[in-house]
């Protein structure tokens, strides 16, 4: 079993805690676990075996199977059994081995810039490196060092790499590619080797290939197999008369292992027929199989559009390359019949070869979106030879990474610049997709291996007496091991038919009883030696929102049978996660439930009888401390659950309650990594469900209008939907989107034709919604009214846009030292119980009407605001929660910080009034023994606390819930006894003109250009008489022959040394 911080637990057979093991290789546990009853073997990464003694003693890793990963494993007598998918065989044909760490730079031509490069920009390494092995951003490029007709490029590495093929873009201008390799065995040396720009190479190099790279992409394939080489040497010869004044960029040229050439004719697509043709990639030439067109309606997966290219002949290819293919997901077909001319409108005589979609980035988006040499390489599984694919793309253009303009989308434009079918030159390995390999279980040592191709085994398990059970396919087997190496299994087949999708196995002590986990029927089955099913353990279909049932099963991923016959179900499940033990007959007998996610989280309720995580509701015994899962409303990422689609519900943030008018709402903020809306819904206590009830956001790629497997999708992906945002008000109380609920608009309407932000934006911490449903992020929107289902109807004319260049500079970091300030929206922020906005560490207050009251707002905000001295509040991240309180200070909110500290905050009054968790005494890992009622003010939470809670209870306690890898709640006191008292301060009005004048020097300096100055160091003795460290300057003497900074003569710098270190003497 696991639980968070230690990635590996072991328990007694009530599930008691033993002993625990934290990460076994930084913070990741094992996959998959198998023991002979002497020791515990563990999958870390897909690829390490790990030992772990049962006394928990020790752990260690004992082997690595490298590329190949472990696809199951089993242990008796000492010995270790692994299956491993050949990566030979059954892995990509088109991947790159090589990444940006892989290069010796100051040994490349040209030698490429280190430099720090800022946000999303790539260093002049990045540039050089990334055109060898991935495309996609517009900076990805080489500039040829050469003059006239001639360049050359060369990549050093910093091992003996093998290069297979290289996938090589066409140049703007007409040139003729000459590729060398360092020969194999020779070590590379710059100092004669190099050769000169442009200039053919010595007799150190080989010949690897040549290419006019006329087409668009062009695969030069290895004049041999298995070559490797530490350098790679391009030479260019421009073939036109006139010589280019400056080289073009080179652009890509990637390194791909394997022998691959490029077997298709030049070929013009079909588009489909009610395709409106737009102008072709820029570039593109007769010889491109390019396209660009929109579609009638918006690509789904319910819609297609079709793309046809038809070869005239039967082709053979093992892998396709798309250039600048801005499609996010696409469906590629084989045309069956070679003798007939393919129908890209008919199903009949297509079979689906390869289902692709784009890989998405956090920032980035669809990594689809970029038409910066963008290569889409995709690997299949089998050989395939047809005369005509078709490309079904089953989505549109994806705003994502580095589009132009950035993050723009558009769901019925389909574009690509080219598409290459290659062949494996060597043709496909011979040998199985599987390897079966021995270990010795002390060692790790190799005792036995076979990738003979009968060897296919996804789960294994040994029986008392040696019997080796099996899944091979979605079969039941009893398997006969090889027992030479290079050998066959064998497996008697004893159940076929009621497996859909296995994905554990386990066998009981006495052999009897064979369960195996089923993915796909969401299930456990029991049978016995013969196949027979003796009983099933869920088979519900996947979890469903409601009250909780505990009998289903989702994602059984891992299966154990104690000695008393018990079966121990593992689900690979996060909302919640989970292990539960039925009886030997399948009876429910007993669930553990596990902790939150990274970061915590989690909120509850006034009247102390419901927690809520994810949406998830857990009922408490608060007399007794005990708590159950009640109800289950949202299961992150999965669409089975109605509420995900919404699409705020993710990474703990969600389930904020909110009592109003009776009724209770759970809300989730704007912001953070995954919420794109601000979401309001109802809980129904009873049927212990949720549901939408509004939604506020932006309308670009927001899963609640565009998810594709919504009804109403079509409709708003036909809409201009870039630079909108929509209210959703639930008018008919059903929970469901009806099309006339929606508000749709531009930003501008409401921002203003210059504005760039978005009035639903959400800074990434924050609490963007008040205890009365006002929304304050981008805008403050609150509730014009409430329905009789209760409700909140937020209307358009009563959005009240605010300019945030308003207030005082923001400490938008830490309010610690050297923390810099900054103007504008954004840092903690939270929405009070009468509807006013506050910013953590600023002493005013924005009411609703949005007047500031208290603060330095009189002044232009700048960033001359200087940095904090000391330590006010520590790493704080957000606002949690805040509370009207029975004493002087009218409402406190809590503050959570990033290191563990937790601040309250005064809200009127915007002072801190003090902390908790101080960590004065440690923090909570060093609790060994923590007991209910414990005082815990003087230790911290864990880094990294992301999230966490504050309330005021209707017992009139204070309660905070805290935690990075648990769930905790503890009751603050001393809340109401809290004063803030007022002292007034005299500032002299000479000191007030020496501030304005030292402004003006500030400003002034900030235009000083930085220069290097060489100064040749005295001794301080020598330097400074009677030098003392503290401060005096006048010992330094004149301050004429101190070193001048810019034009301002009150600014002046020296320095000097002794044997204690280096004097600096500062002056203005």
């Amino acid at each position: 079993m696991a639980e968070h911080g230690h990635t590996v637990i072991f328990c007694d057979l009530e599930g008691r805690k033993l002993w625990g093991r934290g990460g076994l290789d930084g913070w990741v546990g094992p996959s998959q676990l198998a023991s002979d009853g002497t020791a515990v073997f563990g999958v870390v990464k897909d690829s390490q075996v790990h030992r772990l003694e049962l006394d928990g003693s020790a752990s260690a890793r004992i082997a690595d199977t490298k590329e190949n990963p472990i696809q199951s494993i089993a242990a008796r007598n000492g010995k270790v059994m692994l299956t491993l998918k050949n990566q030979a065989v059954a892995g990509s044909v088109v991947q790159p081995k090589i990444g940006g760490r892989d290069f010796i730079f100051g040994e490349c031509i040209p030698v490429p810039d280190g430099s720090r490069a800022y946000n999303r920009n790539l260093t002049g390494q990045e540039q050089f490196a990334t055109t060898f092995y991935d495309g996609g951003h517009p900076q990805t490029a080489i500039a040829p060092k050469g003059a006239g007709t001639s360049a050359g490029i060369l990549a050093r590495f910093k091992a003996p790499t093998p290069i297979g093929t290289l996938l090589v873009e066409r140049m703007e201008i007409p040139v003729d590619a000459e590729f060398y390799i360092l020969k194999p065995g020779i070590k590379y040396s710059p100092t004669g080797m190099a050769p000169p720009a442009g200039e053919a190479p010595g007799p150190d190099w080989q010949f690897f290939g040549r290419s006019d790279l006329a087409r668009r992409i062009n695969a030069i394939p290895a004049p041999s197999a298995d070559l490797v080489t530490e350098a790679l040497y391009i030479r260019l010869t421009a073939t036109e008369a006139q010589p280019p004044a400056k080289w073009p960029r080179f652009t890509m040229c990637r390194i791909l292992p394997k022998r691959l050439a490029r077997v298709d004719p030049p070929t013009k697509p079909l588009l489909p027929a009610n395709a409106r043709t737009e102008p072709l990639p820029a570039g593109a030439t007769t010889t491109d199989a390019a396209w660009a067109f929109r579609s009638a309606a918006p690509m789904t997966p319910s819609a297609p559009q079709p793309v046809v290219i038809d070869y005239g002949k039967p082709i053979t290819f093992d892998a396709l390359a798309l250039q600048n293919c801005v499609n996010h997901a696409y469906h590629i077909d084989r045309w069956t019949d070679p003798n007939t001319t393919p129908d890209p409108a008919k199903e009949t005589g297509w079979v689906t070869i390869k289902e692709h979609e784009a890989g998405s980035g956090k920032i980035e988006g669809s990594l689809a979106g970029s038409t910066h040499s963008n290569d889409t390489r995709i690997s299949l599984e089998e050989t395939v030879t047809t005369r005509a694919i078709r490309l079904r793309f089953v989505d549109g253009k994806r705003g994502g990474r580095w589009s132009v303009p950035m993050n723009d989308s558009d769901p019925s434009l389909s574009q690509a610049a080219d598409v290459a079918l290659l062949r494996l030159v060597d043709g496909r390995p011979k040998e199985g997709k599987m390897i079966f390999r021995q270990l010795d279980g002390k060692t790790g040592a190799v005792e036995l291996e076979s990738n003979h191709p009968s060897i296919d085994m996804t789960e294994m398990a040994f029986a008392p007496d040696g019997t080796l059970w099996s899944i091979t396919g979605n079969r039941l087997a009893k398997t006969k091991l090889p027992t030479q190496p290079g050998g066959a299994v064998e497996h008697q087949i004893v159940q076929t038919g009621a497996l859909k999708g296995p994905v554990s196995l386990a066998v009981s002590p006495d052999g009897a009883r064979i369960a195996v986990g089923d993915d796909a029927a969401d299930a456990v089955f029991v049978f016995d030696t013969a196949g027979k099913l003796l009983s099933t353990i869920g088979g519900k279909g996947p979890r469903r929102e409601g009250p909780w049932d505990g009998l289903t099963v989702d994602r059984p991923g891992g299966l154990a049978i104690d000695r008393h016959g018990k079966i121990w179900v593992c689900e690979h499940t996060y909302t919640p996660k989970r292990v539960t033990r039925y009886s030997p007959d399948g009876k429910f007998e007993q669930e553990w439930l596990g902790p939150p996610h990274y970061g915590g989280g989690g909120a509850i309720s006034t009247d102390l009888k419901s927690f809520w995580y994810e949406l998830c509701e857990y009922e408490i015994d608060f007399a007794a401390g005990t708590t159950r899962l009640k109800a289950l409303n949202d299961v992150q990422s999965d669409p089975d659950t109605p509420t995900t689609e919404v699409g705020s519900y993710g990474y703990t943030k969600v389930g904020r309650p909110i009592e109003l008018g009776g009724r209770r709402y759970l809300v989730g903020d704007v912001g953070g990594q995954y919420s794109p809306s601000f979401v309001v819904t109802i809980h129904d206590p009873s049927t212990s469900t949720v549901r939408p009830a509004a939604i506020l956001g932006s309308a670009q790629n927001n899963p609640f209008l565009t998810r594709g497997d919504k009804a109403w999708s079509p409709h708003w992906l036909a809409k201009e939907l870039k630079d909108h945002s929509f209210i959703w008000c639930d008018l008919n109380g059903d929970g469901v989107g009806q099309v006339d609920e929606v508000d749709l608009f531009k930003n501008s309407d409401i921002l203003g034709p210059e504005s760039k932000r978005r009035p639903f934006e959400g800074a990434y911490w924050g609490s963007f919604c008040g205890p009365d449903l006002t929304f304050w992020g981008g805008v403050r929107l609150a509730p014009s009214r409430f329905t009789e289902k209760g409700v909140p109807i937020y209307e358009r004319s009563r959005i009240q846009p605010f300019d945030y260049s308003k207030l005082a500079p923001v400490y938008m970091g830490n309010l610690r030292h050297n923390s810099s300030a900054s103007t504008g929206y954004g840092g903690v922020s939270m929405v009070t119980h009468d509807g006013s906005l506050i910013h953590m560490g600023q002493p005013y207050v924005v009411g609703p009407d949005l007047a500031i009251r208290g603060g330095p707002v009189t002044e232009t905000p700048s960033d001359l605001t200087p940095a904090i001295l000391g330590t006010i509040i520590d790493n704080p991240l957000s606002f949690v929660g805040s509370a009207l309180t029975k004493g002087a200070v009218p409402e406190v909110a809590m503050i959570n910080g990033n290191n563990g500290r937790w601040f309250l905050w005064a809200v009127r009054e915007g002072v801190l009034l003090g902390e908790i968790f101080t960590g004065k005494a440690g923090g909570f890992g060093g609790i060994t023994q923590p007991t209910r009622g414990m005082d815990l003010t003087d230790y911290k939470n864990d880094w990294e606390t992301f999230f966490g809670y504050f309330t005021k209870a209707d017992n009139g306690n204070y309660y905070v819930i805290s935690g990075r890898g648990h769930f905790g709640l503890s009751r603050v006191e001393g809340i109401d006894a809290v004063r803030v008292a007022t002292q007034r301060l005299r500032v002299p009005a000479e000191s007030l003109a020496a501030n304005t004048a030292v402004r003006a020097r500030l400003l002034s300096a900030k235009t000083v250009k930085r220069e290097k100055r060489e100064l040749t160091l005295q001794p301080v003795a020598k330097r400074a008489a009677g030098f003392q460290p503290d401060g005096d300057i006048t010992e330094w003497g004149d301050p004429a022959k101190l070193q001048r900074i810019g034009t301002d003569s009150t600014l002046a710098f020296d320095a000097a040394w002794d044997p204690q270190g280096l004097a600096l003497a500062y002056r203005g």
